[in-house]
């Protein structure tokens, strides 16, 4: 062969798109290859070189992984010619492409690549052409959304920013870039939109379908029906969630003619049917590993078992196509769906012969990766393990495989950038922790029950608490300023992080939804116009910000780890069993972990003498929990319920969920007697935690107080000593301060009057806040006072629960992030009474993360905190507060006195209610119209009726609890 033949060769491979090259194509440039080698570093070769390379990463035949292999050869050697700035931008960029393509690279090779990708660009950015620019920097955005591990939602969103870029880049210079390049850009760009896991979905669909239908006119049928394929396909998967569209019918309707259109094209065209076959095919596809079957619990055996029996066929042909040793990734993963299908076999159909055979292919599957090397399939698999197991009571192999899984959420949360990041991570542990730890329960492994119950409580902020308790040690200054420091820089930039560049879409929808009352997903903001696809600037700052926040939550890790390694004595960000077991003995009540499965309800019990004890609460597990919590078609949800405050649905559901709890409460009540313990600490896990469990504590004769997790035990009890006798017994009392926009709280004026009279009484001091006040006033009279009593209007906000607040002054708030992150010293603070509306309610996307005021309060020192679970009537809180403040006097625990309170408001006539009123009068000022004219109203309404129970309903005597010491 020569020249000739060479030109003449390549002359016919340059008309051949790479996606509709053949294997004989192939062999025809290899061919000259060889038989040239005279021509190597020539134009000609290097021209052939990067065709064939291409014609590898796109070929549908072969051997995928000897592909990828000769691919990346054939780039190597042309970076090895001295090559110009064209064959190396093509080069990196062919080589970043493996990367990506290979199911068998790393994280490792994945930060190689990008990190090559960026140097060139930053470089030669003003050098390369338009289209060798927009071309690396799609691969960029590929490789980021390939990667297996790390940020995976920061990663996301850079690159959304990275794929904006390109198509600016594209549409300002026109005549630089071809229609198809145009199209694939688009394309690209909506399917980025459609893989983002933060934001509102509608919004990022109506952005995918508005890049999508720009992008199909560029795809003619007659030049690129694959092209205009895959459009079609994607537009008519995303068309039904379209809230552009007039109607739902008008979206499905696009959405068959798409899919219909599609498919002729499919039927009729020989290059799209080229694609369907060979591992191509199954790359488009994902394994049954990640199938969720619920809706198999409707259908009958016989259509279960056809469809399984279809579903593990292919699975068998997948893996006639990826060998075990060139492809160990992609054979794991389908390896695994084996597994997922055989499991279900087992779980639906009851044919236990199928179990060993799932668990076998699960742990081959384990064999072929890493958790370093592929964290999220590994802790998949892992999962799906510790799934299995738990459903055939094999309970070490499940304590085991949540133990692996856990591990890996450890790593993939420490990676994690940014809030929407790190939330998707405790999202997915929260259920290894409860799983993990009632199968250890059931094993017999207590320690490790205990411990995996504790660890799964407040995961997002346990650095955090343990920074607060060393700022409230006696170690050296110089120690605890670095840890301040440390600690101030990481809350400095989660601030920026939540509030710098916020997406207007998601910032109105929040607004709106806190406004009318409504949960976030309730609402469907139409979005009929969407500016071209430019960067957006704030979302560049969001991730640069997510940088500095890694950085600065690894500092801080470095210098808590130097602070305990210098006082020795520390608690670690584990407790252990027996550290646990230590704040029982000093306590001196047991602490109970209470967790539900679908196999029932677990008690774990902390005694005072270190020994642990399980009980196993029967008829009622997760199931039952999640019926309560969200309702079905006869039982409104309590949840949502007691969050928009829809009251007669919460009645309805108290009247349902209290009696059910009360049979929890009871089993556990006559546990602790026979162990004769009169009182004891309660922590709920998961859906548990988010019920009104302590409504059913109160006709107990044990005094149960709630705990959000045993760490916040640590500083309480250091500082036990300092808030029982460090200074005299004082109040700060704060009334509803006078606002607009907020409805006026007549009896919460009378409350502070009456409770501060109260406690003048026994001879302690008072500082009233009767017209509210200024932040820095209240941390100020906070920090100096040993009970706080707030009796105003609070919001508890879903949309973003770090927002919820309590009203404190006419023109300003206590906002829930601003009490986490104050570095103020409220440990000489003994009891806080928030006697204001939804004050205990934390996030309910992560219970467990106890996002609200009883954990911040605890947090900071505050030894006891009396809190509100839903909107509390004004009437019945002044009367709570009143009864309560009793028994405080009497010597009660803060703890009892919210227990006998709200016993005694259940049982309280209309005529002890006016009588109690008239007791009442006499503490406040004869020259205080406003509450005068309140009490005179009271007793005038409730001196009429002589038998009536005003406030006997769960909504109106259930409404506080009591958290802490």
């Amino acid at each position: 062969m020569g020249t000739n033949q060479l030109q003449e060769v390549l002359a016919a491979l340059r008309t051949i798109v790479p996606k509709n090259a053949t294997m004989s194509d192939i062999k025809a440039g290899e061919a000259v290859l060889a038989s040239n080698p005279e021509y190597q570093g020539k134009p000609d070769w290097i021209e052939l070189c990067n065709l064939l390379a291409n014609f590898y990463l796109e070929v549908p035949e072969g051997n995928r992984q000897d592909n990828l292999v000769r691919a990346k050869q054939l780039y190597v050697m042309l970076l090895g010619q001295d090559p110009s700035l064209h064959v190396m931008a093509k080069s990196l960029n062919g080589l970043a492409n493996i990367v990506g393509l290979d199911s068998e690279s790393t994280d490792a090779d994945f930060d190689v690549a990008i990190s090559k990708l960026k140097s060139f660009l930053v470089r030669y950015e003003k050098k390369a052409a338009p289209h060798q620019i927009t071309t690396l920097l799609g691969t960029s955005a590929f490789l980021l959304m390939k990667r297996p591990g790390g940020d995976r939602i920061g990663a996301l969103e850079e690159a959304l920013q990275l794929r904006k870029k390109v198509v600016t880049i594209l549409e300002s210079a026109p005549e630089l870039s071809s229609s198809a390049a145009r199209s694939r850009a688009l394309y690209n760009l909506a399917a980025t939109h459609l893989e983002q896991e933060s934001g509102i979905r509608s919004d990022h669909i109506n952005s995918a379908i508005l890049r999508l239908q720009e992008a199909l006119p560029m795809r003619p049928t007659e030049s690129d029906p694959h092209g205009r394929e895959k459009i079609l396909r994607a537009l008519a998967a995303i068309y039904p969630e379209w809230t552009g569209a007039d109607s739902l019918a008008h979206a499905r309707a696009w959405a068959q003619a798409a899919a219909a259109e599609a498919q002729q094209l499919a039927n009729t065209t020989s290059s799209v049917k080229a694609r369907e076959q060979g591992f191509a095919n199954f790359d488009r596809q994902s394994s049954a590993l990640g199938i969720e079957f619920d809706g198999l619990e409707q259908s009958s055996p016989e259509t279960i078992h056809q469809y399984l029996t279809a579903l593990l066929s292919n699975h068998q042909k997948a893996l006639e196509h990826y060998s075990r040793e060139d492809r160990p990734t992609k054979w794991a993963e389908w390896t695994g769906g084996i597994g997922r299908i055989l499991a279900t076999y087992y779980l639906y159909l009851q044919q236990d012969n199928f179990l060993p055979e799932a668990f076998a292919s699960y742990e081959a599957a384990l064999e072929r990766i890493t958790p370093d090397g592929h964290p999220r399939l590994y802790q998949e698999l892992q999962e799906r393990i510790g799934e299995l197991a738990h459903a055939a009571e094999d309970w070490e192999r499940s304590m085991n495989a949540h133990l692996a899984a856990i591990e890996i959420g450890n790593s993939l949360y420490q990676l994690s950038k940014t809030k929407e990041s790190q939330e998707d991570v405790l999202k997915t542990m929260r259920g290894y922790f409860i799983f993990g730890a009632y199968a250890a329960a059931r094993g017999q492994q207590r320690e490790v029950a205990v411990e995996l119950a504790e660890r799964g409580l407040a995961r997002g902020s346990v650095e955090q608490i343990l920074a607060a308790e060393i700022e409230l040690t006696s170690l050296p200054e110089k120690v605890v300023e670095k840890v301040r420091a440390a600690r101030s820089r990481v809350s400095e930039l989660e601030r920026q992080l939540r509030t710098e560049g916020t997406d207007s879409i998601r910032e109105v929808t929040n607004k709106l939804s806190d406004f009318v009352q409504r949960s976030p997903d309730d609402l469907s903001l139409r979005i009929t116009k969407d500016p071209k696809g430019v960067v957006d600037k704030a979302a560049s700052a969001r991730i640069e910000l997510g940088n500095q926040l890694a950085e600065a939550r690894k500092a801080l890790r470095t210098v808590l780890a130097e602070a305990q390694a210098h006082a020795g004595t520390l608690p670690t960000t584990e407790l252990s069993a027996k550290d646990i077991s230590a704040f029982a003995e000093s306590v001196g009540y047991p602490i109970i972990y209470l967790l539900a499965t679908m196999h029932g309800t677990m008690a774990l019990i902390v005694s005072p003498n270190g020994l642990i004890y399980t009980l196993s609460i029967s008829g009622f597990g997760s199931r039952e929990t999640n019926i309560l919590l969200h309702g079905n078609e006869e039982l409104p949800g309590y949840l949502r319920a007691a969050i928009y405050e829809e009251v007669e649905d919460l009645q309805e559901s108290l009247n349902t969920c209290v009696p059910l709890l009360g049979g929890i409460i009871s089993t556990i009540t006559d546990t602790l007697n026979k162990m004769g313990h009169a009182e004891a600490a309660l922590i709920p896990l998961g859906s548990l935690g988010q019920l009104p469990l302590h409504a059913a504590t109160y006709e107990s004769n044990v005094v149960f107080r709630m705990l959000p997790s045993a760490r916040v035990l640590a500083p309480l009890l250091a500082n036990r000593t300092n808030a029982s006798s460090g200074r005299e017994p004082t109040l700060f009392a704060l009334a509803p301060p006078d606002r607009k926009d907020e409805e006026e709280l007549p009896y919460a004026l009378v409350e502070t009057l009456v409770t501060a009279t109260q406690f003048e009484g026994t001879g302690h001091g008072v500082k009233l806040a009767a017209k509210g006040a200024k932040n820095d006033e209240f941390f100020a009279a906070a920090s100096s006072s040993t009970h706080l009593h707030l009796a105003c209007h609070a919001k508890f906000s879903p949309a973003d629960p770090l927002s919820s607040r309590v009203v404190i002054g006419t023109d300003n708030e206590l906002i829930l992030e601003e009490l986490i992150h104050h570095q103020g010293d409220l440990s000489g603070v003994q009891l806080a009474v928030l006697s204001a509306c939804q004050t205990a309610i934390s996030d309910a996307d992560l219970p467990d993360e106890s996002t609200g005021f009883p954990n911040a309060l605890l947090t900071v020192g505050v030894q006891n905190v009396v809190t509100t679970s839903w909107s509390v009537n004004d009437l019945a809180a002044l009367f709570f507060s009143h009864h309560f403040y009793q028994q405080i006097d009497a010597g009660k625990s803060a703890a009892e006195a919210t227990a006998v309170a709200n016993r005694w408001l259940s049982t309280l006539t209309a005529e002890e209610l006016a009588a109690e009123a008239k007791q009442m009068q006499s503490s406040i000022p004869a020259d205080d119209f406003t509450a005068q004219n309140s009490i005179n109203q009271i007793i005038a309404h409730y001196g009429l009726s002589r038998s009536q129970r005003p406030f006997e309903d769960w909504i109106h005597c259930a409404a506080f609890s009591c958290y802490g010491l």
